[in-house]
């Protein structure tokens, strides 16, 4: 046990300098796995378990780049379950909160939820102040995913007040990242107040209501041009508000808040982040008519979400693919595209993306007269507003509609007249309701 101990810190100090290549990440994935298969009852097996338990959390980066989401779920939670054995409870938290962050996002939101859970139940939580924030900011984002906007509405407005009123608190330090990275005690306060303003702010966009979104937008845009001296995360705000204004089809007003995010990402070159700011300014592009260069960007975002094998950020690109397709009126090319969408999603969940790529098929089927698909469309539709609790009178006037405003011959059906509507916040156009 000391042998692996001692093996253990030299793997730790590699990683932490960067001294490393991707055989000596596969051999220290290797490494845990070896010791996972070791008795709990071997003698000092505790202490050892600590400095592997840390091992993971820094070699969490690296296959984290890699897309390596299985691995990190199977190794993360079973070395949580060992720790736990244990009772070392800011480790086990650690752990669970990596593993988790990976479940919402390459698996499923119930399975994340299920491992905050976890956390949270603990007769210990109390005790762990510096992980209590972020479990409400990420659980949060998981009961987003899952629709249930008033729970984290609770959750998250809770963790406001705790920031505002507790400052000494709220810069604890904590892990954050989507890749487990520490983040320095002087930035953890306002970083943490800077999303969870934001995410309340997407949960308003998502119900339509747009002024409290950009209000949210500005109040987060406001702490990070305060104290984000470096513009680490002065992305999130930038794509924020040209979402905010992207969805409403102001294409015009959204241009320079995605531009701005857009070259931020590259700037520190954060590899996700680069294709979903690269699939944001292709979909203004594509509002605007500057097809060649919205191709460009969505075939270097599709690249690296296939590399990532991010089933809902790969289904956002093809359903842009879909719109740039319909641009050119290679309408057959883009029903596939928007068809794609609606493939990936069966074993992922990205409701406002699905809704779009359903809104466009039922249209398409309607006006060519294929009332069953058209039909079949719309069920799925109002089931993914089921999810999102979206209200029955916003649902109900449901019939056809556009995702995009352009000249179009209209539908004449009987006892019909035109409203506008919208999906999960998203202005799409107008629908056919029957009188």
């Amino acid at each position: 046990m000391q042998r692996l101990l001692v093996e253990a810190q030299q793997i730790i100090h590699y990683l932490s300098v960067g001294e490393v290549d991707d055989f000596f990440v596969e051999q220290a994935v290797r490494f845990v796995y070896v010791f996972l298969e070791i008795p709990a009852t071997a003698p000092e097996y505790a202490s050892v378990l600590s400095t592997i338990a840390e091992l993971a959390n820094v070699l969490h980066v690296y296959i984290g780049a890699q897309g390596r989401w299985n691995d990190i779920l199977y190794l993360w939670t079973a070395l949580a379950a060992q720790v736990k054995r244990f009772a070392n409870w800011e480790k086990f938290a650690s752990l669970t909160i990596r593993a988790a962050l990976v479940a919402n996002h390459y698996r499923s939101p119930q399975a994340a939820v299920q491992l905050y859970l976890e956390i949270i139940n603990l007769k210990a939580y109390e005790s762990l102040p510096a992980l209590k924030r972020v479990d409400i900011h990420q659980f949060s984002v998981c009961l987003i995913d899952l629709g249930d906007y008033a729970t984290a509405t609770t959750y998250l407005q809770n963790a406001i007040a705790l920031c505002e009123q507790n400052q000494e608190y709220a810069v604890m330090p904590v892990p954050v990242s989507h890749y487990g990275a520490r983040i320095d005690i002087k930035g953890t306060f306002w970083e943490h107040h800077g999303f969870l303003l934001n995410l309340l702010g997407n949960i308003a966009l998502m119900c339509g209501r747009y002024e409290e979104a950009q209000r949210h937008y500005a109040q987060s845009a406001h702490v990070f041009e305060k104290h984000d001296v470096n513009e680490d995360f002065a992305y999130s705000a930038n794509q924020s508000l040209g979402r905010l204004w992207l969805y409403r089809q102001e294409y015009t007003k959204a241009l320079p808040y995605l531009l701005r995010n857009y070259e931020l990402n590259h700037r520190h070159s954060k590899v996700q982040g680069n294709a979903t700011s690269s699939c944001y300014l292709a979909a203004v592009y594509i509002g605007l008519h500057r097809l060649n260069e919205a191709e460009t960007l969505l075939n270097s975002a599709i690249s690296i979400f296939n590399q990532l094998q991010d089933a809902a950020d790969i289904a956002m690109c093809h359903l842009y693919f879909g719109e740039l397709e319909s641009a050119r009126g290679h309408n057959a090319a883009a029903m596939a595209q928007w068809q794609r969408v609606v493939a990936l999603l069966q074993s992922s969940q990205s409701y406002m993306i699905e809704q779009q790529a359903l809104a466009h098929l039922m249209l398409h089927h309607l006006r060519t007269g294929e009332i069953p698909a058209s039909l079949a469309a719309f069920a799925r539709l109002l089931k993914c507003l089921k999810h999102q609790h979206i209200q029955q009178q916003r649902g109900r006037s449901l019939f056809g509609f556009s995702c995009r405003k352009r000249r179009q011959t209209p539908l004449i059906l009987p006892n019909v007249r035109l409203c506008p509507i919208e999906i999960s916040g998203i202005k799409i156009g107008h629908a056919e309701e029957y009188g």
